[in-house]
């Protein structure tokens, strides 16, 4: 049975080993400490290291052959003239082939590369704000024509003065609707520009969330390459 469960375990071993040749780059590698190896129900304290590579989500993980072998009874040789590791049991010897070293990823690459994702990142949001704010620069001739008013209007005495405005086209309804007219123009002006500053803003509110949220993202990234 032993013989059997190290033969089982030689051949997962080589068979993961496989995709490494197939694939031109290493995107991350790590000590993996979420994972747990158990002998018999009994926890082994191994070292666990997780590779990822190019195109991968999860990656595969890897330990050293001795850490398994020798807690189920085997010893582990190797023979460096002749490129290879003998795995030894009460009931017989099993050959290993020893693998090419695993090409460490290019941290200097993925954090050029990623720099450069974050920064068109950034364009990107940036052009949809810029395209967003023509449509409403251009939304009206008022509008073009007052844009820097109301992008620095003050709200609350815009709202102060049309109030003002209200109560003077009131008392002024019932004596002369002539007059009536131009205050009603005035207020009606006001709150267009109240409209405009307020899109304005939420524009600008979405952009900058879209912006935090890039820049966490940027930072995470960051972290997982060095």
């Amino acid at each position: 049975m032993k013989k059997f469960i190290l033969g089982f375990i030689m051949g997962a071993f080589l068979f993961s080993i496989v995709p490494i040749y197939a694939v031109p780059a290493i995107k991350e590698a790590y000590f993996n400490d979420d994972i747990s190896i158990y002998l018999n129900n009994n926890e082994l304290s191994v070292s666990k290291i997780t590779v990822v590579e190019e195109g991968q989500v999860n990656g595969s993980t890897y330990v050293k052959l001795r850490d398994i072998a020798e807690p189920m009874g085997g010893t582990v040789t190797y023979a460096d003239a002749a490129k290879r590791i003998d795995i030894s049991t009460v009931e017989g010897v099993y050959a290993v082939p020893t693998p090419e070293p695993i090409p460490m990823p290019d941290v200097t690459a993925l954090i050029d590369a990623e720099n450069a994702r974050h920064e068109a990142a950034l364009q990107v949001i940036e052009d949809e704000y810029v395209a967003e704010e023509d449509k409403l620069f251009n939304y009206a001739p008022y509008v073009y024509d007052n844009w820097d008013k109301a992008i620095n209007l003050n709200e609350d005495e815009a709202i102060a003065q049309i109030n003002e405005l209200r109560k003077q086209r009131d008392a002024l309804f019932a004596i002369d609707r002539r007059d009536y007219y131009p205050i009603d123009d005035q207020i009606f002006a006001l709150q267009l520009l109240i409209n405009i500053k307020a899109e304005w803003k939420t524009m600008v509110k979405e952009r900058d969330d879209k912006i935090t949220v890039e820049n966490t993202l940027h930072e995470q990234n960051m972290l997982s390459i060095e």
